[in-house]
């Protein structure tokens, strides 16, 4: 949207095609596919709906992408009740899920997650193939095969809306960088947990996810000894 764009100075913007809703058109996946070609990761799902053909878009996008991808929000809510179908893919993948996308991709109740979340959470990542970090306190974060971190760090301050989303982009950016995709979970993770700890310590209960974000580089000096 223009809005976004003339508030955003560092990204560069990819036109799409469109459906009727102003969602992203099932044939958008050519000019990505077309853009991933000079990519090194691929961050996708915060705001994009669950449109039936902005749904095939997601879907074709994970199966046909060449790049190291992230998966949240609608990106997720693409697979509801058929989570198997994230195998079918090129590249690695990491799931974040909060625990009511974890729901819907798998049928399994909060109730009984919170049971068991390693287990769950473990199950969820040998089905599609995929890291898996189910956001929440704890974080847990799980590769196929069954090796498994619980994240240390946190804050109230990141259950507010669009933290997620910040989490997500770190990611992607370790993605990009190279770092493998169980590795690039944990340290998001790590270091986006301790960003929310410093956001609720300068603004309390009104910190917003830009105050989460604002405050990543004083998280990673602090991870650095900086």
């Amino acid at each position: 949207m223009p809005q976004i764009q003339a508030g955003l100075t560092e990204p560069t913007f990819l036109p799409l095609p469109e459906t009727t809703e102003g969602t992203v058109a099932a044939e958008a996946i050519e000019p990505l596919l077309e853009r991933l070609g000079s990519a090194d990761a691929l961050a996708i799902g915060p705001g994009l709906t669950t449109n039936e053909e902005t749904v095939a878009f997601v879907r074709d996008t994970v199966r046909r992408s060449p790049v190291p991808l992230v998966l949240d929000a609608d990106g997720l809510n693409a697979f509801t009740g058929d989570g198997v179908a994230l195998q079918d893919r090129q590249a690695e993948a990491v799931l974040t899920p909060h625990v009511g996308e974890f729901a819907r991709l798998t049928g399994v109740k909060a109730r009984d997650l919170d049971a068991d979340r390693p287990a769950h959470v473990r199950a969820l990542a040998e089905q599609t193939g995929a890291v898996t970090l189910l956001k929440g306190s704890r974080t847990v974060i799980a590769e196929p095969g069954g090796r498994l971190f619980v994240n240390v760090t946190g804050s109230p301050a990141l259950a507010t809306a669009g933290t997620g989303d910040v989490l997500t982009g770190m990611i992607g950016g370790l993605l990009a960088r190279g770092v493998a995709p169980l590795e690039s979970a944990a340290a998001a993770a790590y270091v986006h947990g301790l960003a929310g700890v410093f956001a609720g310590r300068d603004v309390g209960e009104g910190a917003l996810a830009g105050d989460v974000l604002e405050r990543v580089a004083e998280a990673l000096a602090e991870v650095n000894g900086a």
